[in-house]
């Protein structure tokens, strides 16, 4: 009779099992070898005691005591720049050329009043001159008087503050 919940073991099966094991323990290949690392690589310099000269990297900018800003002093499309950058200039060398129409445009515009302006002094100045009538047996109209009323002022010729530029779109030094 059973006591337990063990099976029944046969002793033959038992012996065979470590058999087995005995077996495959001993055909394996014995204790594991361990590799050994090759011996590292190593540089050798001999010191000798001599003079080095002392060097130093530095990082810095460097800037011009003395420098000048080169702009033009009127509006305008800039053409030509006629100067090498970071060459001496001298004085009255060519340094730009800028477009020359508008002005061109504004000098005509002022010409043009300047025209206007004569031709009101010369009406101002022959008005001023007409004998006046006051013996007449007609009056003087009023148109003929507001013309000469100016007159009684004195008119100085319109000029043109400064002459005409050689050339409107050269920049010189």
């Amino acid at each position: 009779m059973r006591t337990g919940f063990l099976p029944k073991v046969n002793p033959r099966h038992t012996l065979l099992a470590i058999a087995v094991a005995l077996a495959i323990a001993a055909c394996g290949k014995g204790a594991p070898q361990q590799q050994q690392m090759p011996p590292p690589e190593v540089g050798v310099i001999t010191a000798k005691a001599q003079s080095v000269p002392l060097t130093q990297d530095l990082v810095g900018r460097a800037s011009a005591t003395r420098s000048a800003d080169v702009r033009a002093r009127v509006a305008g499309v800039l053409q030509r720049r006629a100067y090498i950058e970071g060459s001496d200039v001298k004085e009255g060398q060519l340094l730009f050329e800028i477009d020359p129409a508008p002005l061109r445009a504004a000098y005509n515009a002022q010409s043009a009043n300047l025209a206007a302006a004569q031709a009101t002094y010369a009406n101002a100045h022959a008005a001023a001159r007409l004998p006046a009538r006051a013996c007449s047996p007609r009056p003087i109209s009023t148109t003929r008087r507001r013309p000469s009323a100016p007159a009684q002022r004195p008119y100085s010729r319109p000029r043109l503050a400064s002459k005409r530029p050689r050339s409107i779109s050269t920049i010189r030094a």
